[in-house]
């Protein structure tokens, strides 16, 4: 579920309710983004897979930081 909070400006309230998404998202699916892809986009996962990670790199979520979550699953 997406907590969402105040922020100064509606841009910030996205940006964190979409990182908290991409976030799940990826735990959820053990880090695989073709997997996020198939949900997020239409078209063809394998070539979305890194359209969903640029986007995930931009919110300033990190593969290492939550790698370590999946292994502690």
């Amino acid at each position: 579920m997406v907590k969402v909070e105040p922020h100064e400006s509606l841009n910030k309230t996205s940006r964190a309710m979409e990182h908290q998404v991409y976030r799940d998202m990826y735990l959820r699916h053990g880090g695989d983004f073709e997997k996020m892809a198939s949900e997020l986009l239409e078209g063809d996962p394998k070539e979305n897979a890194r359209k969903v990670q640029l986007r995930f790199n931009n919110l300033g979520l990190s593969v290492r930081a939550l790698r370590e979550q999946l292994v502690g699953r």
